[in-house]
């Protein structure tokens, strides 16, 4: 899968959690990729914007989440339905939905643009994940 465009959402509130998808902006920006990011996370070179609101009409390849269920819901709501969704439980509570776990993201974002692997995508009606 060829990522142009990927927004990262972070949990509320949680430092872990926005430390974290500053790290993971950053690798994405090494890789030439445009990255977004929700408030309050800013990242020199990212596009940072107040909400998920305002990425409504974006065509977005991936999104990755660094939090809980919570966060991953939120991700689902606002959020294109063909997007693609990346969770992973940082800062988060239980981590049902969540498919990686930080220490994993390398050889995630590695797989994921060398179409070595499916991206698992969780549906909030479902407590296992499916494949597209």
């Amino acid at each position: 899968m060829k990522l142009n465009k990927v927004v990262i959402v972070s949990k509320f509130g949680s430092k872990i959690s926005e430390d974290a998808a500053k790290m993971v902006a950053k690798k994405l920006l090494s890789k030439k990729i445009i990255v977004y990011t929700i408030a309050p996370v800013e990242v020199n070179g990212t596009n940072q914007v107040e909400s998920l609101d305002q990425l409504t009409k974006t065509k977005l390849d991936l999104a990755i989440t660094l939090g809980g269920d919570g966060t991953t819901l939120r991700a689902f709501r606002n959020l294109r339905s063909e997007t693609p969704i990346l969770t992973i439980n940082v800062g988060g509570n239980r981590g049902i939905l969540s498919e990686i776990t930080l220490d994993s993201i390398d050889d995630a974002i590695n797989a994921i643009t060398k179409n070595l692997s499916l991206i698992h995508i969780s549906e909030p009606t479902r407590r296992t994940p499916i494949s597209y």
